[in-house]
């Protein structure tokens, strides 16, 4: 696989599903690490989507974090690229953005940049986190054009079966200008080992464009 066969992505991702123990891949990845033709962020992202499917939160983050240039390791914060400058990274630690029916996210300068028609469930924006238990404070800033109110909000919710939402952040009002949010965090001691940042949308019954910008996403400890 040092050679960069054809096959080698999807044998990985395979793999990485399959394999009844997963640090099988892990090693593989390792060991191709070391080689001219090192693991692509879509062969690293099917062993953390495995073991984020197995609950083992800890473990894929550390393995994630061995995977940063020292640069980004450096910058490695409870929010990863808060500022959207595309660092380097594999999913789902790192920005998963999407695009389907209604809409799509992209990266912009220094910005995240959404777009949505109001009536669609589009996959757009989603990151992966691991916060200790205890309580912390989220925020940002956001800028608008279109109608909003409602219409997408970033919510955080743990990983585990609980699915317990901890907070939802909508959209603040005020087209045309950069508006300052944030909220109040409590991460539970107990059944929350891992929590998922995810910009939601709140369908209707009719299309109504709104696009959105935000910057300097960061979760700090209280």
């Amino acid at each position: 696989m040092a050679t960069n066969p054809p096959w080698r992505l999807g044998f990985l991702i395979a793999l990485a599903a399959q394999a009844r123990d997963p640090a099988v891949v892990q090693t593989i990845l390792s060991d191709l690490a070391e080689t001219p033709a090192k693991p692509t962020p879509e062969e690293w992202a099917a062993y953390f989507a495995r073991r984020v499917k197995d609950q083992a939160y800890e473990l894929a983050y550390l393995d994630w974090l061995r995977t940063l240039p020292p640069t980004a390791l450096a910058q490695a914060k409870s929010v990863y690229d808060g500022d959207f400058r595309g660092m380097p990274g594999a999913p789902p630690f790192n920005w998963q953005l999407g695009e389907g029916p209604g809409g799509a996210a992209d990266l912009q300068g220094a910005e995240l940049h959404a777009r949505y028609d109001g009536y669609g469930a589009p996959e757009l924006a989603q990151q992966l986190l691991v916060l200790a238990p205890g309580s912390y404070r989220f925020s940002g800033q956001a800028r608008t054009d279109g109608d909003a109110a409602g219409a997408l909000a970033w919510s955080i919710f743990c990983a585990d079966a609980s699915g317990v939402v901890l907070a939802r952040i909508p959209a603040p009002d005020g087209p045309g200008a950069w508006l300052a949010f944030s909220a109040p965090i409590r991460v539970p001691e107990t059944g929350c080992t891992a929590q998922w940042l995810r910009l939601t949308v709140s369908p209707t019954d009719h299309v109504r464009p709104v696009e959105i910008w935000y910057r300097g996403l960061a979760i700090d400890q209280k």
